[in-house]
């Protein structure tokens, strides 16, 4: 069966679709083809796709608002879309599978032209643009929360989100991934997403002394362009009394490590995010992005948070005190927040990739 993956511009578009490469490679018998932008081979991520299967298109981001730019932005899509379509053709695929985000639209414009089932993974509370519009032409939507808004809900398969590392490792191995000491001390897990968080990582800056104090580990990934802004102002941790209880990152390939070790972790209200607190039974201090789309990043955060697992600070609200006090609360209920989680969602890519091919042999 040939397989066409589409999805890239973050992180968080890039992961559920390399997890779902790697799972239907399972299968020797199965071809893959992944479709990306140029930018997105930025990302370390992306060298789990051998080059022979990436189809890689130049394309920069598309404005959600409109203006007299927005013409010249579905130009560049239309054009990238012809200089792929061949590659896509050639491949003959039997069926595509986007993850969203502006790159998307290149494959299912080719699903919809190739007459090939087109199946979605949408991983948030609110439908981005891209998986909105196509959502009608899908033949599924695979979903990790029950009624994301702007998808038809007889389309919708609860599945969770796929996650590229998802092995728990224990405490004392997953500490030592990020080489620290296994003790009793609590560890605090920062992280903004692939891009970073400027208002997450300015607040921690301020309350790392702090947190040390307290007798906290901190691994830290800053993202991709936080860290060329922070990193002068990071060379005081070099001779700091407490240098060996901060790790800080760029950005952080091994998730499965970084989860397992952490007792709480603070990120943005990303799918993602979710996805790997879910499967990882931590709990997180959620600083939603201010004003996201459909305000969808605090509407990922309350659902973990109606279940009594996960705490939320609006980032207008934002303060060291708020911080300092929440993390407290958290870690001295962890075994609370721990026992609320729910089992949902095992292992998603592997359900995604059964239904899949299930449907597809019933057709």
């Amino acid at each position: 069966m040939n397989i066409l993956i589409g999805g890239g511009g973050t992180g968080g578009h890039l992961i559920p679709g390399i997890a779902m490469y790697k799972e239907f490679q399972k299968n020797p018998h199965h071809k893959l083809l992944y479709v990306l932008s140029n930018r997105d081979e930025a990302y370390d991520i992306v060298h789990q796709l051998p080059p022979e299967d990436r189809i890689t298109v130049s394309l920069k981001g598309i404005s959600r608002k409109l203006s007299f730019s927005s013409l010249k932005q579905v130009f560049s899509i239309a054009k990238a879309w012809y200089h792929s379509h061949k590659a896509i053709k050639k491949f003959n695929p039997d069926l595509m599978i986007i993850t969203g985000g502006y790159l998307s639209n290149i494959v299912a414009l080719s699903a919809l032209l190739m007459r090939k089932p087109l199946y979605i993974i949408e991983p948030n509370s609110a439908a981005g643009i891209t998986n909105r519009f196509w959502a009608k032409r899908a033949t599924k939507i695979f979903t990790t929360q029950p009624n994301p808004t702007y998808i038809p809900k007889e389309k919708i398969v609860l599945t969770g989100t796929p996650l590229l590392y998802t092995g728990i490792l224990p405490v004392e191995e997953a500490k030592g991934v990020f080489e620290l000491r296994h003790q009793v001390e609590k560890t605090i897990g920062i992280s903004g997403g692939s891009q970073g968080a400027m208002a997450i990582n300015d607040m921690v800056l301020s309350v790392i002394p702090t947190l040390v104090e307290r007798g906290y580990h901190i691994i830290w990934s800053l993202g991709t362009k936080e860290y060329d802004r922070l990193a002068p102002k990071l060379s005081f941790l070099e001779n700091a009394p407490y240098k060996d209880n901060v790790r800080v990152y760029r950005f952080i390939t091994q998730m499965n490590a970084f989860w397992s070790a952490a007792d709480v972790v603070i990120a943005r209200g990303g799918a993602g995010t979710v996805s790997e607190a879910l499967l990882f039974k931590t709990p997180v201090l959620f600083i939603p992005i201010h004003q996201s789309p459909d305000n969808h990043q605090y509407l990922n955060a309350k659902f973990l948070k109606d279940y009594n697992v996960a705490e939320i600070i609006e980032e207008p609200s934002l303060s060291e005190e708020d911080l300092l006090n929440t993390l407290s609360s958290i870690l001295e209920n962890h075994h609370s927040y721990q026992s609320n989680f729910p089992h949902l969602y095992d292992n998603p890519a592997q359900k995604i990739k059964e239904y899949i091919l299930n449907d597809q042999i019933k057709n």
